[in-house]
C-alpha cells in the first residue's frame, strides 16, 4: 500500500495506519467542550467490549459510564499510568473497586528495578509513564488522539479525538501487547 501524505489524507478525508489496508472516514472532536466526553460516554453505553488505554482518567462522567458498563455485563479492561493512577483526582480506584480489570505501568517497571537501577530486559520496553489515550469497543470501533479523559480536558484544554470505525487491528495489537506486558508477573 503506498504511503498517503498528510495533505492527501486531509482531501479524501481518511486515515489509513502502516501497512493496514484498512481506511475510515473519521469523526473529529475538538475541546474545550463536550463533544469528545459525549461521544466516548455514546460508545460506552453501546459497547460489550471496552479496552481502554489511557494516561489519566478523573472524569466522573466518564467513570459512570464505565461502571454502568460494567454492571450490565460489558467485559471492560483499562490500563493507565501508575503515576496519574495514583493522583488526588483519579477515579481509577473506584473503577478498580467496582470490578473492572484495571493495570498499569507499574507492575512491569518494579519487576525490573534491581539495586536502583532498571533493567528491563529490552531498552525500548521500559515506559517511564503510559501516556497513550485510546480506546476499542466492539472489536470495531477506535477513539483516539490528545484527548485525556479528565475534567480538564473537557473544561479547559484545546484537544482533540479521533473515532475511527474498523481500525481496531493496530489498537487491538498494541492493546494486548501492553496488557500482557504490564501483567506480567516474574
Amino acid at each position: 500500500m503506498q504511503k498517503l501524505t498528510t495533505a492527501a489524507i486531509a482531501a479524501i478525508g481518511v486515515i489509513c495506519v502502516g501497512n493496514v489496508a484498512i481506511c475510515s472516514a473519521p469523526r473529529v472532536y475538538f475541546s474545550p467542550g463536550t463533544d469528545c466526553e459525549d461521544q466516548i460516554i455514546k460508545n460506552i453505553n453501546g459497547a460489550n467490549n471496552i479496552d481502554v488505554a489511557v494516561y489519566s482518567i478523573t472524569n466522573h462522567n466518564i467513570r459512570d459510564a464505565l461502571i454502568r458498563a460494567h454492571n450490565r455485563g460489558a467485559n471492560i479492561r483499562i490500563i493507565a499510568d501508575y503515576q496519574q493512577s495514583k493522583g488526588k483526582y483519579s477515579v481509577t480506584q473506584e473503577l478498580k473497586k467496582a470490578g473492572i480489570p484495571f493495570v498499569t505501568n507499574y507492575e512491569y517497571r518494579m519487576i525490573y528495578k534491581k539495586g536502583g537501577e532498571s533493567k528491563p530486559a529490552n531498552e525500548n520496553l521500559l515506559h517511564r509513564i503510559m501516556h497513550n489515550k485510546f480506546a476499542i469497543f466492539d472489536n470495531k470501533m477506535v477513539v483516539s488522539g490528545s484527548y485525556n479523559w479528565t475534567y480538564t480536558a473537557t473544561r479547559d484544554n484545546a484537544e482533540n479525538c479521533i473515532f475511527m470505525d474498523d481500525m481496531s487491528v493496530p489498537f487491538s495489537q498494541q492493546f494486548e501487547y501492553l496488557w500482557d506486558l504490564y501483567n506480567k508477573k516474574d
